[in-house]
């Protein structure tokens, strides 16, 4: 399975991935340019840099996902 959060740089958004990625969930994350991912990265999110305002950003986030 795959999901896709948006605002996973802040405080909901990344206890979410992480409790998505410990249950072998692949997580992308949608953030933007000036969001903090070093620690999504680690954790082993798949990240999209882009704004969710913008419909071109949104479609390469869902794009592949369930």
């Amino acid at each position: 399975m795959k999901a896709l959060v948006t605002g996973g740089s802040g405080f909901t958004g990344g206890h979410l991935v992480k409790k998505l990625l410990d249950r072998n969930i692949n997580v992308r994350v949608l953030a933007r340019p000036t969001s903090k991912i070093d620690n999504l990265k680690k954790l082993g999110a798949e990240i999209i840099i882009g704004d969710i305002t913008d419909k071109d950003s949104v479609f390469k986030a869902v794009k592949g996902m369930d």
